[in-house]
């Protein structure tokens, strides 16, 4: 299938607002001198426009055909390290790497999140599927519906976190050293903190799991090759919260069981991406 590939007009401040309903999606830094881009692979254009200071792209599906075709997309987006995005994916997989100062908001309503070397705020919510991370630094808020949330974690802004599971498992390595107080308790499941905590760190981790295990340990030592000099998200970003554009709230949301339902049909081939969506719909009301 052809690659295609379209720039991406960022004003000074890289702002970005993406959806899909269902895609391969793989966010990675540019390269020194190179201007952001988009490429992809499959026949319909993705519709990129700018509105203000962000930046939107949408691409979505148009009945059954058209989210089974959009399950087979493969999306690259090359941005500006320093960013502040969201990303919103009814199904399929987002890849996030090698960015640093930047403030995420990343949702599947069925798929998984994967993020690697990446510091920053981080707003992760899947509602069925698996939240993984590898050498994350910043501030966390996560959130599992139906999956797990395994996230290894080398630096933590002083402040709260909090990372939680309706059901399934949390799990979180820790770099040797680090100031914390770490809050862990599960509903119904089993709890296992194996780590150092300091009872009187203003940095907390506040970690829960409705139904499942929540299990904290110390991770191997991370070498820091910028040895601590990490751009701050909150200078960055927090003055531009409001610029963010707002999508129209759902009436009605599939359960965490039902997509957790859903996602291992998938998983098992009994059904496929076009199918899983409709079915999501019409649990939905849509």
């Amino acid at each position: 299938m052809k690659t295609r590939k379209l720039s991406l007009p960022f004003g000074d401040s890289p702002i970005l607002d993406f959806e899909a309903n269902a895609s391969q999606l793989t966010v990675l830094p540019c390269a020194p001198g190179e201007a952001p881009y988009l490429e992809w692979e499959g026949a319909a254009e993705p519709l990129v426009k700018r509105e203000g200071e962000v930046v939107t792209v949408g691409l979505n599906s148009r009945g059954f055909w058209g989210a089974l075709e959009l399950g087979h997309y493969k999306m690259t987006l090359r941005v500006p390290p320093q960013l502040k995005a969201r990303f919103s994916c009814e199904m399929g997989r987002i890849s996030i790497s090698q960015l640093a100062g930047c403030d995420l908001d990343v949702s599947a309503s069925a798929g998984s999140l994967e993020l690697r070397d990446v510091r920053g705020r981080f707003k992760l919510k899947a509602n069925a599927g698996q939240i993984k991370g590898d050498a994350l630094g910043g501030t966390f808020d996560v959130e599992c519906g139906a999956g797990s949330a395994k996230l290894n974690i080398v630096a933590l802004d002083v402040g709260e976190h909090r990372i939680h599971s309706n059901m399934g498992q949390v799990r979180i390595d820790l770099a040797p050293g680090l100031d914390v107080r770490i809050d862990a308790h599960t509903v119904m499941g089993s709890t296992r903190v194996k780590y150092p905590v300091n009872p009187k760190s203003e940095t907390i981790l506040r970690l829960e799991a409705e139904l499942g295990s929540v299990k904290v340990g110390e991770g191997a030592g991370h070498e820091d090759v910028r040895h601590g000099d990490w751009p701050d998200w909150r200078k960055l970003w927090e003055a531009a919260g409001d610029l963010m554009t707002v999508r129209p709230a759902k009436s009605a949301a599939a359960s965490p069981e039902e997509l957790r339902q859903i996602l291992g049909m998938v998983e098992n081939g009994k059904i496929n991406a076009a199918e899983a969506e409709r079915l999501i719909r019409a649990i939905s009301g849509q």
